[in-house]
């Protein structure tokens, strides 16, 4: 296994569950099938044709994403078990959102200008503030204040409003929750973009693009300080 091959718990239908690692979470993301590489010790014999679920281990520090996908083919090997699944398309953000946190740089608003954001169910209600804590093309970071809206939260995607900039029209994103944990008194809250549920997703990834490169620009010349001049 390398340092690039996400771990997980594949659990069957009855509960059992194996921990194992993930290949192909890129390739998965365009065709939806991913293969789950297992400790054949473990014993855990999944049907063909039958559900599974993953357990993905966030690589951020955040808590684990489900996947729900259906058992195609199984290999077994002397030290090790291969599956692989179909996942669930509903599901395959989570791919994409796995993928994005090695290819898209996250970076934070400036504090003195805060990016303003309301998070909401689907259809605009249960909205509430958030403040933005980093973000990328490919998802964003979230401080929220207790208490927690869990009916909010049970919802299967998440509509994200984001004001990037004070003279253009807001950012309306469809979301999936990534993971939540506590962070102090307060709550922090990772998000995936679902591309394909977000209308208009291409101009949006542009601006979001642009966003983080000006905010990118404006840190390292922060962090380099005033050039001095040759006296």
């Amino acid at each position: 296994m390398t340092t690039h091959d996400p771990k997980v718990l594949l659990r069957d239908e009855s509960g059992r569950e194996a921990p194992g690692f993930l290949l192909g979470a890129a390739q998965g993301v365009e065709d939806g099938r991913v293969c789950v590489v297992l400790d054949d010790s473990h014993g855990v014999v999944l049907a063909l044709g039958s559900d599974a679920t993953l357990e993905l281990d966030a690589r951020d520090g955040g808590g684990p994403g489900s996947l729900r996908g259906r058992v195609l083919q199984h290999r077994v090997g002397r030290d090790a078990g291969w599956y692989v699944l179909e996942i669930d398309p509903a599901d395959r953000v989570l791919l994409s959102a796995g993928s994005n946190r090695r290819q898209h740089t996250r970076v934070r608003p400036a504090i003195a200008v805060p990016t303003a954001a309301s998070l909401s169910a689907p259809d605009g209600s249960g909205a509430r503030e958030v403040t933005v804590k980093d973000l990328s093309e490919g998802g964003v970071g979230l401080i929220v204040r207790p208490p927690e809206d869990l009916e909010l939260l049970a919802q299967p995607r998440l509509r994200l409003e984001l004001q990037l900039t004070a003279d253009e029209r807001p950012l309306e994103l469809m979301a999936r929750l990534v993971f939540r944990r506590q962070s102090g008194s307060l709550l922090h809250y990772g998000l995936a973009f679902d591309t394909l549920a977000t209308v208009g997703f291409d101009d949006a990834r542009v601006r979001l693009a642009a966003w983080v490169l000006a905010h990118q620009r404006a840190q390292q010349h922060d962090a380099s300080g005033p050039v001095r001049r040759a006296s």
